[in-house]
């Protein structure tokens, strides 16, 4: 069987009050096309809002996304 190809990459997401990703920077790459596929994909996520003191925040996060094929 083949072994599949796999890949982390590690990305710095800055999330608004809605929980929407409103930017998105590869830290840690797995080649071109795992972070091409990475930064595509995140940009469709919908996080739950952040709180500070009981009301939505925007933040920045880290989020490592795992690829095997």
């Amino acid at each position: 069987a083949d072994a599949g190809v796999s890949g982390d990459v590690t990305l710095e997401l800055d999330l608004g009050t809605d929980g929407l990703v409103t930017d998105a920077r590869v830290t840690g790459s797995a080649g071109e096309a795992f972070d091409r596929s990475a930064l595509a994909a995140v940009r469709q996520f919908t996080f739950s809002p952040a709180e500070i003191d009981g009301a939505p925040a925007a933040v920045r996060i880290s989020f490592t996304l795992h690829f095997l094929y």
